[in-house]
């Protein structure tokens, strides 16, 4: 299912930094696709054959172990890519991606044969989505010291405001289960913690 009319309030900031001249050229390699809570876009270990740019929307990248448990390992948005790992050289998903919340309800597909071709042609489009790799990963390494020094409350804390940011409301559509299982906690630890933010 295509989207005809995408919302004026929702881009993705990667594809709307581009030059017109790149990004007319690859504007007929990007299908507009629509986006649902809880939709699996990738699974570990899966052939990557899409990426996604986000508009405002909120999407997870979760490590999920053997037993079932899983871990979120960052969150994209409209600032960047989910499949980013393709401009590492990886051609297997090394995680999860799931959306979260869908906002406006659609991304920009683009398939990763194309996307590979464009990043090796070292214009505008391959330096930033570079920069946003580099900043991903630092984005990664951040999240894990946070999650191994801070305190619940300010996990949560951190996790809200990532989605306000990417949302772009105050008014997010968030679940206390939601936030325990992108926290790693318990449901009634993330009840207490909202109590005492209200």
């Amino acid at each position: 299912m295509l989207i005809s009319n995408p919302p004026s309030s929702g881009v993705n900031h990667l594809l709307a930094a581009l030059p017109p001249e790149d990004s007319a050229r690859i504007s007929p390699h990007l299908t507009l696709a629509p986006l649902r809570a809880r939709q699996v876009l990738y699974k570990r270990d899966e052939p990557l054959k899409q990426v996604f740019f986000p508009a405002r929307s909120l999407c997870s990248l979760l490590l999920t172990m053997e037993d079932g448990a899983s871990a979120e390992i960052a969150v994209v948005g409209p600032e960047g890519v989910v499949g980013v790992e393709i401009a590492l050289g990886l051609r297997s998903a090394a995680c999860d991606a799931v959306v979260q919340v869908a906002g406006e309800g659609y991304a920009f597909v683009m398939n990763a044969d194309v996307f590979r071709r464009e990043i090796a042609r070292q214009g505008m489009f391959g330096v930033l989505v570079q920069n946003y790799a580099r900043a991903f990963v630092g984005f990664v390494t951040q999240s894990v010291a946070c999650n191994a020094l801070h305190s619940v409350e300010a996990r949560c804390c951190r996790w809200l405001l990532h989605a306000h940011d990417r949302l772009a409301t105050s008014e997010l559509p968030l679940t206390h289960d939601l936030l325990s299982a992108m926290l790693g906690v318990r449901r009634p630890t993330v009840t207490l913690v909202l109590n005492d933010l209200t």
